[in-house]
């Protein structure tokens, strides 16, 4: 007996509607909430949202305003409807935003006592947010990358908590998405200061006047954050990392949520990324498998050997962060390049995509083999 996975779908936003959604910079985009029946994204007036994002985690650290007006351009373009960035970057301590500063005070190396919260950053975020805003496009911020950080001030509760409670007071009116963790599996030692965090958001977002805010969890590769928070309730909606593999399991993850409680949306959050290697191989001469577009991988393997049978209108996804298209495989996620070095190498095939899956007939059994079939012929 074959398995079935019956995966949730966030219907696609038409290129043509996003790049008419210039708005008013400080007046925020419509709130982004759970369905009724827990399986995917749904505006106030019910129309579904669909998730396509762009990995820029150095979004609010490394570029400078020009670039990312570029970068944002670019995006907006293509039909992106949101971008996820990390407010404190891997290398928040030591590496200055273009207005020369960092998001704490007294976190660099050789700090005594507990960091604070350096406002004079915090401008670049607004501003950045508000820029995504006016395009149309949501802003998915994760508030710390929590990855190697399993000890010390940042993996402190009593430091934790009171900076996310900050960040959703200054945010949560934006209607952001908040994202915790960072590339990270949540082991024992770090669950305490992530409850923190959930804890905080929630405080702060309330403080704001703001009722309900979206939370979900970034772990590491070929984990899902329904490993520890599925019944958590601020986790709002699952997310996954199916990682930097050729042979990715983000078909198996994004089905073994499907089929948990309590019901929640799942997507798949940082998938391989573009013309990176295979298992992040950084020496290309080394690399065991041929460097490929990710949205090919991921759009590929989530349909690949599974059956969809009467499954209605809306209903599943091809989803993720189709990541950073650079021509260098060594460094990835703006690590070293401004962000818009991405701008001009990203396809314009996730919308393609996600049009080829929207106009699809939902309404009667679909052929194994019409899925399986890859690439799809794109108009």
């Amino acid at each position: 007996m074959k398995t079935r996975y019956f995966l949730p779908l966030f219907l696609a936003v038409t290129a043509t509607q996003l790049r008419a959604a210039d708005t008013d910079p400080a007046k925020p985009l419509p709130a982004i909430h759970v369905s009724d029946n827990g399986r995917y994204f749904v505006k106030a007036d019910g129309a579904p949202f669909f998730w396509l994002a762009d990995t820029a985690w150095c979004i609010f650290n490394h570029p400078k305003p020009e670039e990312v007006d570029l970068y944002l351009d670019d995006r907006k373009a293509k039909g992106f409807t949101v971008i996820q960035g990390c407010v404190a970057v891997w290398d928040h301590s030591t590496r200055r935003n273009p207005d020369g500063q960092t998001p704490f005070n007294n976190a660099g190396r050789g700090a005594t006592g507990n960091p604070t919260i350096n406002e004079a950053f915090y401008k670049n975020v607004d501003s950045i947010i508000g820029k995504a805003t006016q395009r149309g496009m949501y802003m998915a911020i994760l508030p710390f990358w929590t990855k190697n950080t399993r000890s010390g001030v940042f993996n402190d509760p009593a430091v934790m908590g009171p900076y996310c409670e900050f960040l959703a007071k200054r945010y949560a009116a934006k209607n952001v998405f908040f994202v915790l963790g960072g590339d990270t599996g949540a082991d024992p030692a770090i669950q305490p200061a992530i409850e923190a965090e959930a804890a905080g958001l929630l405080k702060g977002a309330k403080d704001a006047g703001v009722p309900k805010i979206m939370i979900t969890y970034h772990p590491t590769g070929r984990q899902s954050s329904s490993f520890w928070f599925q019944d958590k309730p601020w986790l709002d909606f699952n997310s996954i990392q199916s990682g930097h593999f050729i042979n990715t399991t983000n078909f198996q993850l994004v089905g073994d949520d499907y089929a948990k409680a309590p019901v929640k949306p799942t997507l798949d959050m940082e998938p391989g990324y573009e013309n990176i290697t295979n298992n992040l191989v950084r020496d290309a001469s080394a690399a065991t498998a041929p460097r490929i577009p990710t949205v090919e991988i991921s759009a590929a393997s989530i349909i690949q050997r599974i059956e969809l049978s009467k499954a209605p209108p809306a209903q599943t996804i091809v989803t993720g962060s189709p990541g950073n298209s650079r021509r260098n495989p060594s460094s990835s996620s703006l690590r070293d390049r401004p962000v818009c070095c991405a701008s001009a190498l990203m396809s314009s095939l996730p919308i393609d995509f996600a049009r080829s899956l929207s106009e699809m007939s939902w309404f009667g059994p679909v052929p194994t083999q019409e899925l399986a079939t890859w690439p799809w012929p794109l108009s």
